[in-house]
């Protein structure tokens, strides 16, 4: 999967993980982590998301917890192992930028 800081964003199409203490209110901050609106980003979460959440909102915002996003990690490298670095980017953002944070942000595109 792939994922970015905000320099690469190059689309509107694009995911944004979201601080839970600058989110509700700002978007594309340097401190966000970003994934694509294609097959290698949201394509690949859709069936762990839809597992985990009764109802993921995928273009609001969503909050998650680092519970569900344990789950859903766990799930998508059953099938999907070559994504790891993706979870450990998430997992290093959620400790440094997010100020870990029991939770975080996904926002639609």
């Amino acid at each position: 999967m792939r994922y970015f800081r905000k320099d690469g964003v190059t689309t509107g199409d694009t995911y944004e993980i979201a601080c839970a203490h600058l989110y509700p209110g700002m978007h594309w901050s340097e401190e966000y982590l970003y994934f694509p609106d294609e097959e290698d980003g949201i394509g690949t979460l859709i069936p762990y998301l839809s597992q985990v959440f009764d109802v993921f909102n995928y273009y609001g915002p969503e909050k998650v917890t680092l519970e569900q996003w344990s789950k859903v990690r766990h799930l998508c490298l059953a099938d999907h192992p070559d994504s790891v670095d993706f979870f450990d980017a998430v997992d290093a953002w959620q400790k440094k930028e997010n100020r870990n944070a029991p939770y975080f942000w996904i926002l639609g595109p």
